[in-house]
């Protein structure tokens, strides 16, 4: 019986370890295709401040942009405080665990009346996410994520990125878009998408250009190197700017669980040589020549 009982106490605790752990290294992993079936689907909860749910199989007018036909949709135009919509979700997200949050918007925005043409190229105002701790309101969105989207396509999925510095155990989006006074069109928000992961910054190391950071969530591949440097070829990247740290290849799969800074490698490319003979001025390289080089070039 005592042998029964301290096993038991055994797998019980390794057990709880492995939920502790597994819930430790849990991260946001959010998406809404604004299904609105009933009022458990997630389209539902983004159903507020004068947004309505729209449901056709014909992505031609203003329904979904792809096979799930559900979205929501404001009517915006150029009257004072219609120019602007705002839409948030009314249910917290959880799991926050203190990481970066990258969050995508699908829009489409299509001609008031019938046909509904595509004004996402030609009519396009400005669109903004924001976070909060808490149920965000007109007067208070929260904290823009990222920076404004300025112009879109129709379908196009907008992407916004923030590091709240801090866990945010109960987390809201909201999203706003303004339009300019002369249009008349419907809003529409055909998926979200909420996740976090880390950010990969890429230092040039004696290169030169530039790199955007990258965000990854999980596993994926590294984005490709566009740093050059005179008289160097690169070789890869490092976690540490002398190459002591752990190195990745160009594009290698990375597997993020911290906000990391790889730094490139260079390789001085082989050089040649050229000798001159003094008497006479002419290249002698490659006859024997022992005298001082003249010049050494890469």
């Amino acid at each position: 019986m005592y042998l029964f009982e301290v096993t038991l106490k055994k797998i019980t605790s390794a057990i709880l370890a492995f939920v502790f752990f597994s819930n430790l290294n849990a991260q946001i992993s959010y998406s809404c295709d604004m299904d609105n079936t009933d009022i458990n689907s997630c389209g539902y909860k983004w159903i507020n401040n004068g947004f309505s749910d729209y449901s056709t199989s014909s992505t031609s007018t203003y329904g979904s942009c792809t096979s799930n036909d559900d979205v929501i949709w404001d009517n915006v135009y150029g009257t004072s405080s219609s120019q602007t919509v705002e839409a948030w979700i009314n249910a917290a997200i959880t799991g926050h665990q203190g990481g970066p949050i990258r969050v995508t918007v699908k829009t489409r925005l299509r001609d008031w009346s019938s046909p509904y043409s595509d004004r996402s190229s030609t009519e396009w105002g400005n669109m903004k996410v924001y976070y909060k701790s808490s149920l965000p309101s007109t007067s208070d969105l929260g904290t823009q994520v990222g920076s404004t989207a300025n112009s879109s396509t129709d379908c196009q999925t907008h992407s916004f990125t923030a590091t709240p510095g801090t866990t945010i155990s109960n987390l809201y989006i909201a999203i706003t878009y303004y339009t300019s006074s002369s249009y008349d069109n419907r809003f529409v928000i055909d998926e979200v998408t909420v996740t976090e992961g880390y950010n990969i910054t890429f230092d040039a190391n004696g290169g030169s250009g530039s790199m955007d950071a990258q965000f990854i969530s999980g596993t994926s591949a590294l984005s490709s190197n566009s740093f050059t440097r005179t008289c160097y070829s690169f070789n890869g990247w490092n976690t540490s700017a002398d190459g002591t740290g752990t190195s990745y290849a160009d594009g290698a799969n990375y597997s993020a669980n911290a906000n990391v800074t790889l730094y490139a490698q260079w390789v001085a490319d082989p050089s040649t040589t050229i000798y001159v003979n003094a008497s006479s001025g002419n290249d002698v390289s490659g006859n024997g020549s022992s005298g001082s080089p003249y010049a050494t070039l890469a």
